[in-house]
């Protein structure tokens, strides 16, 4: 798994975590887009490439707290949430 933050507040994630080919990590982009966590929204995604060839890459998603009504993720609650999308962003296009 890649680097989780939350700030103070706890009304920012930051996720970060690398990908295997730049496709996969636009897939899983625009899948939290449609369906982020639960009192979240998706504040912005970058994908920047690790090498020259640009297949592989890094994945940075910042989300905001949005909804009281759900509770805010701990790191460990944003930590299990987040890895099968990092396990996912592992493996090729496919």
């Amino acid at each position: 798994m890649g680097n989780i933050r939350i700030d103070k507040s706890g009304s920012r994630i930051s996720v970060r975590f690398p990908a295997r080919t730049w496709e996969k990590a636009h897939k899983i982009i625009e899948g939290l887009r449609d369906m982020p966590p639960a009192g979240y929204r998706m504040r912005g995604s970058q994908v920047t490439p690790k090498a020259a060839s640009g297949r592989r890459c890094n994945m940075k998603i910042t989300f905001d707290y949005v909804d009281s009504r759900e509770l805010e993720f701990t790191t460990d609650e944003a930590r299990e949430w987040f890895h099968e999308f990092a396990e996912e962003a592992k493996k090729g296009v496919g």
